[in-house]
């Protein structure tokens, strides 16, 4: 079974590269200021914003997959005596900028939101199905009394369902657990090395070839150009992690995703970058054993 799945994910690789070799390359967007990468706080003037507090996952970005729980807590204060924030939260989809107020279906705040305090926080859970795979924006608005609101945005993209077979740990595990106990040093990469050092087509987005390799991990990524460029590297990171780990039964080699990676990011195709990112992170989350 190992075998089989490793021959059809390295097949999949290899078809995307040579199809791609053979289209005409795509103008790639230039990089700008969207709600994926950037905290935002407004001030009328009067008294100092809300801010988000530690561990809040203000512009970080995270994989899950269906049938999976998330769960994160959020937390807003004031540092102005006497002030009151108000807590309140949205969400996005995909392509649409539009924010909607309330939760994905299926998801909950506890306590349920809008809550108001100094501090204030709430706890953020998420088992999404099946049917709700995609980039989707979780967008906090922390807002005085006297007008001045901060917004923290948090991305979550839900990937396929694991398909079984073969070897893989996630994003969230080499940030985490893999890194704590030592794991990247088998790998030959260390956290602290660029991304630009390790796929070349980064250079496209020099935001994202300045970023080391941990904090890639953690990219908010979006449903934008440069927002599904974040994506791609933070399953591709896992991926080259997984791939160059000798206990870890992972299919491609590192090569081959990194030339993929390299072909896609070179391309500006948002969709290429999105179905390639598919590929790797269902391989990504095919499970851990170390």
């Amino acid at each position: 079974m190992h075998n089989k799945k490793g021959i059809l994910i390295i097949c999949l690789l290899l078809v995307f590269m040579v199809a791609f070799a053979c289209q005409q390359e795509q103008p790639i967007a230039p990089e700008s200021t969207t709600p994926e990468d950037i905290f935002i706080s407004k001030t009328n003037g009067v008294g100092s914003p809300p801010q988000f507090d530690p561990p809040t996952p203000c512009n970080t970005g995270s994989d899950g997959v269906p049938n999976v729980l998330i769960t994160f807590g959020v937390q807003a204060s004031d540092p102005d005596p006497g002030d009151m924030v108000l807590l309140r939260v949205g969400y996005s989809f995909g392509m649409n900028p539009d924010i909607t107020p309330g939760l994905p279906a299926g998801a909950t705040m506890t306590p349920a939101l809008p809550q108001t305090g100094n501090p204030v926080q709430s706890t953020f859970s998420w088992t999404p199905t099946v049917n709700q795979q995609g980039w989707w924006g979780i967008h906090f608005f922390a807002e005085d009394q006297n007008g001045n609101q901060t917004i923290c945005t948090v991305g979550i993209d839900i990937g396929p369902p694991p398909t079984g077979g073969g070897e893989g740990c996630t994003p969230g595990a080499w940030k985490n657990h893999l890194l704590n106990i030592g794991e990247w040093g088998p790998t030959g990469y260390s956290p602290g090395q660029t991304v630009g050092s390790v796929f070349s087509a980064a250079s496209a987005f020099p935001s994202l070839a300045s970023t080391n390799l941990l904090q890639a991990l953690s990219l908010p990524g979006g449903p934008t150009v440069l927002g599904m460029a974040q994506n791609l590297m933070r399953a591709a990171v896992a991926g080259v992690l997984n791939a160059a780990h000798p206990d870890i039964a992972y299919p491609p080699t590192p090569a081959q995703i990194i030339n993929a990676v390299n072909e896609r990011l070179a391309s500006g195709n948002r969709q290429a970058m999105e179905d390639l990112k598919d590929i790797i992170d269902t391989a990504n989350n095919a499970g851990c054993s170390i």
